[in-house]
């Protein structure tokens, strides 16, 4: 084989590259490459010189004529073989009757009336009169008095009833020291404004802001974990943060609780060690101490 541009024989086959791959089943060419001006080529290459492919062509067409003879040469049925098939008809149902049953109108029931108490009849007993002796001790003789009308001492005694006075209560006195004591009033609610903590060597400061002094208060320690508890009492009202975590050696954080009775602040500590707080009233509340 020649390199059809210099005319080379040192010729060699090429690599099929991208599409090549795709269209050599489609396009049957090779690829050829020229050692000396390094030109490729492509030259015809028959593909059936391979036994497998000629085996693969030939069982292609015979599969093609097995097809074309068998759709050609089926049989059809004729039509008088068509009269002897039963026909399938779909089997149609009647429609089925609906009966509305009225229902009859149900009588109205008559309730029994119940049954008459039967009393038996009594006869009235006679008024017994007392008569006094007509004769007194004097001998002459007295004059009965007509019988009292029982119906008319009935309305006397309920009119006797009614006209009865009814007994009145008098309120106990009230005493001078009673009346001087000043009445009791609802307390409104303290405002819980804020709180200021301060850190140095050995020192926890923390300022306890309000609308006010604070007289009322309690504080107690607590532990494991060691912390420290101050109660407020009263109604307060805090809209701050419910826990507050402070950059100190000694505190960890500061938490708010509002009771129905009091406010409660806690100092959780740092450490194993519980110190005692100082606790001191200012003009805006309170001042809190923790030293080392």
């Amino acid at each position: 084989m020649q390199c059809p541009k210099c005319g080379s024989e040192n010729v060699t086959s090429s690599h099929r590259r991208g599409m090549e791959k795709v269209f050599q089943y489609f396009f049957p060419r090779v690829p050829y490459r020229c050692k000396e001006c390094w030109t490729r080529f492509w030259k015809f290459d028959n593909p059936l010189k391979s036994l497998a492919s000629k085996l693969a062509v030939a069982t292609a067409i015979l599969l093609l004529i097995g097809g074309g003879v068998w759709f050609f040469t089926r049989e059809t049925p004729q039509p008088d073989q068509q009269k002897h098939r039963p026909l399938v008809r779909p089997i149609k149902k009647p429609p089925v009757e609906r009966h509305v049953v009225d229902k009859p109108e149900k009588a109205p029931v008559e309730q029994p009336l119940p049954p008459l108490e039967e009393k038996p009849l009594v006869a009235d007993k006679p008024e017994t009169v007392m008569k006094d002796d007509p004769y007194s001790l004097t001998g002459k003789k007295k004059k009965s008095e007509p019988p009292e009308d029982p119906v008319k001492g009935r309305v006397n005694d309920l009119a006797a009833e009614l006209t009865v006075p009814q007994p009145v209560t008098k309120k106990p006195a009230i005493s001078k020291a009673d009346a001087k004591k000043p009445s009791v009033k609802h307390k409104k609610s303290r405002i819980l404004k804020g709180f200021k903590p301060q850190t140095s060597e050995g020192k926890f400061k923390l300022s306890i802001l309000s609308d006010g002094p604070i007289r009322e208060y309690k504080s107690f320690t607590l532990a494991p974990p060691p912390k420290i508890v101050l109660d407020m009492l009263g109604k307060w009202k805090y809209s701050g943060r419910s826990a507050v975590t402070v950059k100190s050696d000694m505190v960890k954080r500061i938490r708010v609780g509002e009771h129905s009775d009091k406010i409660r602040l806690v100092i959780d500590l740092k450490g194993k060690r519980t110190p005692v707080p100082i606790v001191e009233e200012s003009p805006d509340g309170l001042i809190l101490t923790i030293t080392k």
